[in-house]
Parts: structure tokens; C-alpha cells; sequence
């Protein structure tokens, strides 16, 4: 948070462990944490890492009331919650990003958070401008990931994608397949919006009588996924 209250700095990292995926996102947020709620309803967690001391009371506030029955596990700084550098390293260091078919080569970082390292740093060992927190943040999940002894198995599918909240010029960033991205076609929701029309959740916090249970007909997982995103963010031009 800024000294005045009037803006939070908000670096996370989500995973969807079902096909390996990471979400790597570092964005400015206004004092009613908009972009920040936006995300929770969007991608609904689980479990939830934090950093002890950290996030601020504001924050945990929205996290109890978003998500109350998600877990909430914080971590210890540093020797948990890791610095931006000691992710780096970590990630380079245990090969995960290796090439199978040349062990011998160097490792190379995919490229979302290789561009999230320093250009002075041929190495990727030095945390770019405006990426600590969410490199932190990715550290954080890897030693969760170590310690259910998964780290391997998934970080080594290299699937990192850049999060971008809706409302920014998804120009600035590298090109995104995420859905939300094509914000010039279509209409994202915000968590207020999808709350008040009981798109997802009643007035009880069940899914009885929403639109989500009455359209919803798919068959496997992924497809639950993608229908949820497509509802998330309606076209603004069907025809």
C-alpha cells in the first residue's frame, strides 16, 4: 500500500494443478482493491498462500468474505514466502525447465518470466522492475509445490501465462490466449456485477437457481472451465 491509502500493489501467482498451468500477474490497484476482487471471482481458489505479516487487514478482509470456505495458510518470509532472487535461482538451479532431448544445455526460463528478469542480467538471476512481487509470490508456490513433492512434475510442463487484469492495454504485455483478454470484444464482469445477478453464487452462497446451474450441461471438467470464462466475459457482438 501507498503511504496515503489511495492505491495497493498486488503481485500473485495462481495454479491450476488439474493441467500445470501457471498465472503470473504484478498490477497497481485502486483503495477498493477493484482488480483484486475482479480476480478472486474469475479464478475462485481453494487454498491460499500468504506471506505472515502480509497481506494488509483491508486484503484479508476481502479474502475472508470472497472466499470463505477457501484454506488460508500463511508462510514464513524468506525461508518460505521467497525473495524474487531466490526464485530465480531456484528455478534454474533444480533444471526443472531443462530440455529432455540435451540435458547438457543451459536452462532457459519460459519466456513469461524470463521477461520478468532484468535485461542487464544475461543469467535470469535479477528480478526485473515491477516484478518482485509476483516473482515472490511464484516462489511461494514452488516451495508449497516441494513440499507436496509435485514441484517436478508440474513445473516442468513450462505452461506460464502473463494475468493481465481486464481493464489494462493487453497490448503492453505479451500476447495472451486467456480469454479476458480480447477486451475490445467482449464484456468482462466485475465480482460486484457477477454477484448482484447471482451468476455463479444465491444470496446464500450455493449454486441453486444461478445461470451458472441452469446452462451448465458439460460433461468434463474442462469444459466446466471454459464455460464459466465464456460467462465471465459474454461477447459484446454475438453476430
Amino acid at each position: 500500500d501507498d503511504s496515503a491509502g489511495l492505491h495497493r500493489i498486488y503481485g500473485v501467482c495462481f495454479v491450476d494443478t488439474t493441467v500445470g498451468k501457471f498465472y503470473l500477474g504484478q498490477f497497481q490497484d485502486d483503495r477498493h482493491s477493484s482488480r483484486f476482487r475482479t480476480l478472486l471471482a474469475h479464478y475462485p481458489p481453494v487454498q491460499i498462500l500468504f506471506e505472515r505479516g502480509n497481506p494488509s487487514t483491508e486484503t484479508q478482509k476481502i479474502l475472508k468474505s470472497l472466499l470463505p470456505s477457501a484454506v488460508l495458510e500463511g508462510l514464513l518470509p524468506r525461508s518460505q514466502f521467497w525473495e524474487a532472487s531466490k526464485t530465480l535461482k531456484t528455478l534454474i538451479e533444480e533444471g526443472y525447465f531443462k530440455n529432455k532431448e540435451n540435458p547438457n544445455s543451459e536452462v532457459v526460463l519460459p519466456q513469461v518470466i524470463e521477461s520478468m528478469t532484468a535485461e542487464s542480467d544475461s543469467l535470469g538471476l535479477t528480478p526485473g522492475e515491477n516484478s518482485e512481487l509476483v516473482l515472490s509470490a511464484l516462489g511461494c508456490c514452488v516451495f508449497y509445490l516441494k513440499k507436496c513433492i509435485i514441484d517436478k512434475e508440474i513445473l516442468s510442463m513450462a505452461k506460464f501465462e502473463e494475468f493481465v487484469p481486464v481493464d489494462t492495454n493487453i497490448g503492453k504485455g505479451i500476447k495472451s490466449s486467456n480469454i479476458f483478454a480480447n477486451t475490445n470484444q467482449r464484456m468482462v464482469l466485475d465480482n460486484v456485477t457477477l454477484a448482484n445477478l447471482e451468476i455463479f453464487e444465491n444470496a446464500s452462497g450455493s449454486a441453486e437457481g444461478t445461470l451458472l446451474e441452469r446452462i451448465d450441461t458439460c460433461c468434463t471438467p474442462f469444459g466446466k472451465r471454459l464455460l464459466k470464462q465464456w460467462v465471465c466475459a459474454p461477447l459484446c457482438n454475438p453476430c
